[in-house]
Order: structure tokens, then sequence, then C-alpha cells
């Protein structure tokens, strides 16, 4: 369970994205045909990119009408029927019913399931965004009828504990909305937030949500046949990342049927055969029936055939699986009962917090004394605190099972010779004992002994359970770090991994990197190529982003951004050109990408061979393949150079003063960063909401607070770097930045030289 803890440690050295602050600009779309997929013309790779690019896509007719209404009438007699212990408290929770389904349930389920798993389009474009055969982590059903409230905006994972931000150290999390009926907005379409997936500073994000207000009331788009396909209907999925902001709305149309929804949240699955470091996303309750664990997307398609007992038990526990119709013995398990549960309680999530272990405890005490005994007793230990009890709870009921077992074994073996010592052949009751427990006790610790031989149990043995995702590397010296803006062109350097599938592609979506990609697809540059062409064609590109207050950052070994000197972005825009230019270098590039990757966080990563050796070599093979020499600034008529790959180096950024700021002001537009300079205090920033006239802007700052200012005191906002004075917010002092982290924290020195570390939103420049 140690090995799960999610610290303030692994946050601050486990994140391979930056924080980003969203604002207007970074709603993606508010037109649903933007990601509605066409089953007949859109690729499984074109759905990804959608996805990644919205947080969300629209997946038509993913179930027939008679499943639906089969599905529809269960869970609205089911409704009737539930019990406090049954229900599932929601957002909102009057003339709202929730509940999660198990496969054994009702006849009507399978073949839900089994529509949504073989679905091909739908199946091929998660695979491409999760990897083959994801996970189903959650399966329930929603109902809300006239007179439901609106629920507030949120998003169902926590940004600082999930893929987004931390991909090596969890999975990203999708939920499947599929209704089961035509749904209208005045019937509650779920509202969304397209793009919002990507931040990672809620700020104000529910108040924008809330202006826009856009819900998912057409799920056809330019697909529909008729006028009156124009709302959200039956069947239709609607897949959504769990970072994405959204609410249910309330119902409002007195005359509308109930509003009943399926949720089917999926992942990817646990990395076999070896002990996965990932885990689900934290922040959200993963209601899933209990026998419902351990399952994937293949495995939905022959539920009818692997629901039934004692397999689902089995499964659940992690213990043994069916392998199904499909025959495939390597893409076998999803998540697992415990090792969730244990994810869960030792971060305190929710269902597994200090109170809801007495609501268990009293539960478990209607199943009888003995039950009570076992699983019902609740720590008694003095000073434990409130994030001790689950994880002591758990360790003294194994120890009591444990226990009662061995007792157990001990009476039945103890009354067996009892039993024989009253039988005319002693000798041959008692052989036939021994042969009967000898067995099952070898059997036991063969069975102990083969798992500890395994991939999984060799990973425990070894305390790799316990390493972290990334090298520790506290001697590395680093170049100057900043905070990237959404205008920055991003190398990252902790991704590219085969396992991550289409997360690998998510930096796509930074305004920085697609200006760049567009600008490489707009030139074909063979590796033949005279290097005097190539040179014109980056210093274009590079002048291009710079031009629209663009920088090249490339990620450290820590997880923080550096700014890349002249020689390091010309060589990578270099190598980023020719492989643009070839779909199969392109393709080649990406493997490459896979290889470098495993030898720097792969399992043997401390390795000669990989850190060094491999390393080397694929750096060489990368030059070969994709570097063109480029004739030098200050040459001679025949000198050359060759860039290298990534050098670590120190670039120069300029920082406008006040008086340079007046004479670009006529570059000032709507949604610019700027920073406003108020008397006494110095420069804040925030973004221009208004242009009024030419010699006023309206400034919606960070801090909430709206301001109409002179041209003359608003200028182009530039990021912090190090050196820089500033101020902290609700203090005096005069402060200069030491190291700046992708997390948002600043760490500050004042004249006395004592050190503190701020979020970036409390800085301003003085």
């Amino acid at each position: 369970m140690k090995s799960l803890e999610w610290t303030d440690e692994r946050r601050i050295a486990e994140l391979t994205n930056y924080m980003r602050v969203c604002d207007r600009s970074d709603i993606s779309t508010l037109n649903p045909d933007d990601f509605i997929i066409d089953p007949n013309s859109t690729t499984a790779e074109e759905a990804m990119e959608i996805t990644n690019k919205h947080g969300m896509s629209i997946f038509p007719n993913l179930l027939k009408p008679e499943t639906a209404a089969a599905m529809r009438e269960y869970v609205l007699r089911r409704n009737h029927a539930l019990t406090e212990d049954d229900a599932i408290w929601l957002i909102s929770n009057n003339q709202r019913w929730s509940f999660p389904i198990g496969a054994d349930d009702d006849p009507s389920v399978p073949p839900v399931l089994q529509e949504i798993a073989t679905n091909e389009p739908f199946q091929k474009a998660i695979e491409a965004l999760m990897g083959e055969d994801p996970a189903m982590v959650e399966f329930t059903a929603i109902t809300s009828a006239y007179g439901a409230g609106d629920q507030h905006w949120h998003a169902d994972n926590d940004y600082t504990a999930s893929q987004m931000h931390y991909s090596r150290s969890f999975v990203p999390m999708y939920s499947l909305f599929i209704p089961l009926q035509d749904t209208t907005a005045q019937m509650g379409a779920t509202s969304a937030c397209p793009g919002t997936h990507l931040c990672g500073v809620e700020g104000r994000l529910s108040e924008l949500c809330e202006d826009l207000n856009f819900q998912v009331t057409d799920s056809r788009g330019r697909l529909a046949l008729e006028e009156k396909d124009h709302v959200w209907k039956t069947g239709d999925g609607f897949l959504m990342n769990l970072n994405t902001f959204h609410r249910g709305p309330g119902h409002t149309d007195p005359n509308g049927i109930e509003r009943v929804m399926l949720i089917l949240t999926i992942s990817p699955r646990p990395i076999g055969p070896h002990f996965e470091r990932r885990q689900i996303s934290l922040g959200t309750s993963y209601s899933c029936k209990w026998d419902m664990w351990g399952l994937t997307m293949k495995d939905l398609a022959v539920m009818d055939k692997i629901k039934g007992f004692p397999w689902k038990i089995l499964r659940t526990l992690g213990i043994y699986k069916q392998i199904g119709t499909h025959r495939n013995h390597d893409v076998l398990w999803g998540w697992d009962y415990l090792t969730v549960m244990c994810s869960r309680i030792v971060n305190e999530q929710m269902g597994f917090r200090w109170d809801d272990l007495h609501v268990f405890s009293n539960r478990i005490k209607k199943n009888g004394k003995l039950f009570y005994y076992l699983f019902g007793q609740i720590p008694k230990e003095d000073g434990l605190g409130e994030n001790e009890l689950w994880p002591k709870y758990f360790d003294e009921t194994l120890e009591r099972c444990v226990r009662c077992s061995k007792i157990s074994f001990g009476i039945c073996c103890f009354l067996y010779l009892i039993t024989c010592c009253f039988r005319k052949r002693r000798s041959t009751a008692l052989k036939r004992g021994l042969f009967l427990v000898l067995p099952l006790v070898s059997i036991g610790f063969l069975w102990l002994y083969a798992i500890s031989l395994s991939p999984w149990g060799q990973d425990i043995r070894d305390g790799i359970l316990y390493r972290s995702p990334f090298l520790d590397v506290e001697d590395t010296t680093i170049g100057e770090v900043t905070l990237p803006v959404k205008t920055d062109v991003l190398f990252p350097s902790r991704l590219d991994s085969s396992f991550l599938a289409g997360h690998n592609f998510i930096y796509n979506q930074q305004p920085g990197n697609a200006l760049y990609y567009k600008l490489l697809s707009s030139f074909s540059v063979p590796k033949t190529s005279p290097g005097i062409i190539v040179k014109g064609i980056v210093e274009t590109i590079v002048k291009t982003v710079q031009d629209k207050d663009g920088r090249f950052l490339q990620q450290n070994v820590f997880g923080d951004w550096e700014i890349m000197g002249k020689t390091n972005i010309m060589s990578s825009v270099q190598k980023n050109l020719v492989a643009q230019s070839n779909p199969i270098l392109q393709k080649m590039e990406q493997e490459i990408k896979f290889q470098v990757s495993d030898t720097i966080y792969g399992r043997t990563r401390t390795n000669v061979m990989s850190h060094k050796h491999a390393k080397d070599n694929l750096s060489r093979l990368i030059d070969s393949l994709f570097g063109i020499r480029l004739l030098a600034e200050k040459h001679h008529k025949h000198q050359l150079f060759h860039s290298p790959l990534l050098v670590a180096d120190v670039g120069k950024i300029r920082i406008l003063t006040k008086h340079q700021s007046e004479e670009h002001e006529d570059v000032l537009k709507e949604g610019d960063i700027v920073e406003g300079y108020f008397d006494f205090d110095g420069w804040f920033k925030g973004r221009v909401e208004k242009l009024k006239g030419r010699k006023l802007i309206a400034i919606l700052f960070d801090d909430g607070e709206y301001r109409v200012m002179s041209r003359t005191a608003v200028r182009k906002f530039i990021p912090f770097r190090i050196g820089d004075k500033v101020g902290v917010t609700g203090s005096d002092k005069l402060l200069s930045i030491n190291h700046i982290y992708a997390d948002g924290q600043v760490s500050v020195e004042d004249e006395d030289g004592d050190a503190q570390e701020v979020h970036v939103f409390d800085l301003f420049r003085v």
C-alpha cells in the first residue's frame, strides 16, 4: 500500500506537464460537429487527435434502439427498489438516482456491454487513445427527473493526481455517457467545457463554463438525416476525459420523461506481467460493482460467457481469470479490486475516509457476528490519525482472517485425529488424512513460490514497486529555467513511451506547438537538401514563432523547462523538419523516441548498456537519419558545422521596458496576456478583455480584478526568469527569483538571503 501513496514529494518529482492557466481562448470549440466522429470516414488516429484536442468526442449508434429500451426499462424498475446501501450519492441529489450495475443484475445488461465492446470505430479509437484492450473501471446508471437541479461545475479527476500532468504515475480516465432516450437541453443534457482537460489550475473555470453553458444537445450534427435528429440521440456515446469541466444540468421540462444515462468509465489496463507502478487517477468515486473489476473491453464482448460464479470472484480478487472465447493470453487483466481499493484507502479517496469506515462497519454488522468479528472491527489504538485508520483496519482485518484460517485448519486436523482414534483401522485413517493434507499444503507453498518467481513477485522482492519513474539526478547541471506559457514551443522529455499511446501526442494541443507543427508541414525538406537552404527555412520557422511571442523550451531531467539556446533550437527544428517531410521517417522518429525513452525510464535504465551505450548509439542513429550540415553564421567559403542533438544551453530573453511597450502599443489585441502598472506596487499580470479606443484597455487581472487602464501603463507580459526582482502579494519585501518549477511554484530569496516558495500567481514585478 505504501507504494501507492501519493505524496507532496511525488507531486513535485513526477510532474510530466506544466500547470496551464486557462481562459476563454482555451475553450477549443462550441460546435459539436468538431468532435462528432463519422464512423465511415474518421480514422482512429484522427479520432484520437480530436479527443486529445477537445477532451471529448461523440460516437453515434453505439447501442441499438431495442437494446437501449430494454436497459432503460430495467434502470427505471431498479430505481424504485433502491435502498440507501445500493444508491450512489450525487451532487444535487434531489430527483436523481444512481447505482452500480453488475453483469448478472438483469438480462438486458450483457447485450449493452457487448454492443459497446464490438463497435469497431469506437474500439479502434479508444485503443489509439489508451493502448490495446483498455480496462473498464466503472459501470453505472444515473437518472434525473423533472425538478432535478443544476449540479455545480467540476472535473471528476484531481488535476494534481491524474495523467494529464503525471503521465508516468497515473493512467487516463475517460467516461462514456450513453442516453437511453432522446435527450434535449431541458431534460438535462450534459454540459461540458471543451478543452478544459488541458488546464492545470481551476481558477475561474467554473465562471467561464457557466457563462458559455455548452450542452451536448446534438450528437448527429452534420451526420443528421432529418431535422428531428438534432438532439442527443438514444444510444449515441459521448466520450469525455475526466479532467474536463462538466456538470449535469437540471431537468426543467415538466412534460419530459426521465433522463436515464449509462456511464462506462475506461482506462488503460495495467502493464503486465510486471508490477504496475501507475494507478488509476484520484479524485472521483469509481462506483463500480465489486464483481465487475478485472475486466477489459475484450471481456465485455463475451460477458455472457464469463460472468458467472466463481469466476467473477477469482477475477475481482486478481487470482484467476478465464481466457474467454477471444483466446487472448497476452491481453488479459483489467484493474483488480484489491489494487484499486489499496490505492483509494492509502490516498483517502471518496468512500475510504475516516467517517466512511464507521458506515462500513455498521453495514458489516448486519451480516452476523462472524462477519462482524472478521471484517467489522474498527481499530481502537490511541493516537491514530484520520489517514492511518483505514490502513490499520486493513492490516488488522487481514491478520485476523489469517489467524482464524490457521485456527480453523488446526481444529479440523485435531478433530480428524480424534475421530481416527475411535476407528478400527487407525493407521489407514491417519495415512488417508496425511495424503489429503500434505498435497494441499504443498500446493499452497508451491503456489506462493511460483508467485515469488513471477515478474510481479520479483519486482516486489527487488523493491521496484517503490522506485520512482525518474532517476535521482541531484548533481546534474541545468540551464536557465522558466514557466511555459501557451505561445511557447515545448520539447518534452518525460513522454514518448508506447504504453502512453495517444497521450504521447498531447503536446500537439499546446498552441505554440500547434503553430510550430503547422509551419513544419508547410515545407518539404528531404535529407539531401543543401544546408544553406535548410538553414534559411529553419530561421524562418524560428523567427515566425518568436514573432508570435513564443520561446523554444525543453524539459530537463527534473521535469522543469529550460530556455533553449540558438544552437540547440536550430538542431532540433532541422531534425523535426526532415522527419515531418517523410511519413516513413516520421514513424521512425517516433519509434526511436520510444527507444530513447526506454533507456531513461525503462526497467533496465540503471544498466550501463541502457544509460550509456544504447543512448549513445541511438543519438548517432538520429544524427545519421535526420541531421543535415548547416552553414555557420561566420564561416569561410567551405566551413560547415553539424548541430549536436539537444545540447543544453542558456539562451537570452529580452524584457520590454515601459518605454518600449509604449512604442509597440499598437500590437496589443483582445486576449493578449499583459502586465498593468500600479503606482507604488508594480506590474501585475492579466488579460486584455477589450480595447476601448486608442488610449484605454480593459484588463481582467489574475486576482479577478477588472480595470480599465491607460495604454501607457500596459505592456505585453514577458514570462518570469531567474534573477527578476519581484514582490509577493501581501508583503512589502523586495525578492529575487532563484528557480521556477513546472508546477507553478517559484523559489524566491529576500535581501537577507532567506528563501521561500510561492506560487507564480502571487508574484508581481517591481
